[in-house]
């Protein structure tokens, strides 16, 4: 009995890859999918180029990152931040019967 099910979904299966790809050939439906990319793609890249929208993210993007890294270093967040999970997770260990994990020296990372 499973082996009539199983034929019955193969067929309908190959059936309908049959009429998608005759409905495909009859109306060209990946050939307009694709130059409708290739222009969107065209476009995208146009307005690129006479905006500059990359080079204004870019430059965005770094001037952020400076700005964090500066407040950081001035307020020495990501170690309050640091500190504060490794209190929490000591205190969970803790908490849950653990013994507290011994230090393992991992390698620095550059700033």
């Amino acid at each position: 009995r499973g082996g009539v099910g199983t034929r019955q979904t193969g067929q309908a299966a190959a059936a309908t890859a049959t009429a998608a790809k005759k409905f495909n050939d009859e109306h060209n439906i990946t050939g307009k999918l694709y130059d409708a990319t290739a222009a969107a793609a065209n476009k995208a890249k146009e307005v690129n180029t006479k905006y500059n929208i990359t080079g204004k993210l870019t430059a965005g993007a770094t001037s952020a990152y400076q700005k964090a890294s500066e407040f950081d270093k001035k307020n020495n967040v990501s170690g309050k931040v640091g500190s504060s999970i490794s209190s929490g997770l000591t205190a969970f260990t803790s908490a849950m019967g653990g013994a507290p994990a011994k230090k393992k020296d991992l390698p620095s990372v550059p700033p």
